[in-house]
């Protein structure tokens, strides 16, 4: 991995299948993703399975594991949950995300059920302040090729599960909608300036084919 941080621009990360073929040569991009693995297709499961443990923080092969042999019903169970601030065609910025994971469901208390609604399941940690590129043993795998035609260079800063997936823990009866909310921005050293790219929001895996990214927003 090539690493670049905020002195060197440091930590590096996690750019993954969120790139985008038709993006301007210089862009800044900001989107989230509420995937689960059940909407993920069967034909290219096991590959997206390689570049996840790739880019993962943390040893995460027990768990695509998991979620590759599932049922087609248990598959839903595993959720690619995150928010991606990414800056397109050359480093320029320290880029930020952070991501909030809510369900839609109703609630019983004390005998009492209430109407359905969005409620927050977790905060993931926000990513540091960084521009990440992809491992060079990613892009160096001829079965990954499907990620990376008409790819233009990406630096990105990530927030979510270490893990890329993660298991929910409601039961399939009751399994809820799910839906990312994320919060991006990006600091400008040349002009000392901070600056709030906004929200972006997902209820689903967030690409209109793979290995293409549709973002919420570019400019």
């Amino acid at each position: 991995m090539q690493l670049l941080n905020m002195q060197q621009f440091f930590n590096i990360s996690i750019a993954l299948v969120l790139l985008c073929g038709s993006c301007q040569a210089q862009a800044l991009g900001w989107f989230s993703r509420s995937c689960r693995w059940s909407e993920i297709p069967a034909s290219i499961a096991p590959i997206a399975a390689i570049v996840f443990e790739k880019i993962a923080e943390v040893d995460n092969s027990a768990i695509l594991k998991e979620a590759l042999n599932a049922s087609q019903e248990n598959k839903k169970k595993y959720l690619i949950a995150e928010s991606i601030t990414a800056d397109y065609g050359m480093v320029r910025y320290f880029l930020f995300a952070e991501a909030r994971l809510f369900y839609y469901a109703a609630e019983a208390k004390d005998g009492v059920r209430y109407p359905a609604a969005w409620q927050e399941a977790k905060r993931y940690p926000g990513s540091n302040w960084t521009a990440r590129t992809l491992p060079t043993e990613l892009t160096a795998d001829t079965r990954l090729q499907i990620f990376y035609a008409n790819r233009q260079l990406l630096y990105s800063a990530r927030s979510g599960s270490p893990q890329i997936i993660e298991k929910a823990g409601w039961s399939i009866p009751d399994a809820p909608q799910f839906r990312v909310l994320g919060t991006h921005s990006y600091y400008d050293p040349s002009a000392g300036a901070l600056v709030n790219l906004g929200q972006s929001t997902a209820t689903d895996c967030n690409f209109s084919q793979w290995g293409v990214e549709t973002l919420g927003q570019y400019r």
